[in-house]
């Protein structure tokens, strides 16, 4: 859910959202992201917005603050 809502500040404030690689592919857990996710996921992770840890999102999880402070940091640096 966090991707998707970073996705969707990132379209509304104009930054570009487009989408090239497959990085989202390295990661152990990438087929467990939900359906709906998807495009935000690959998003997040080719944007640099989501980094993993010890090769895994974990899609399924709740994101701790640490995670969400590190998530609104890198966005806001490819913002400027």
């Amino acid at each position: 859910q966090m991707s998707l809502m970073l996705l969707r500040y990132a379209q509304y404030a104009g930054m570009d959202t487009a989408q090239g690689g497959m990085a989202v592919r390295e990661f152990a857990d990438y087929d467990q992201i939900a359906g709906y996710a998807a495009e935000a996921m690959t998003w997040a992770v080719e944007a640099g917005v989501l980094t993993g840890l010890d090769g895994a999102l974990a899609p399924g999880q709740a994101a701790t603050r640490v995670q969400t402070a590190q998530a609104l940091l890198a966005l806001s640096q490819i913002a400027e």
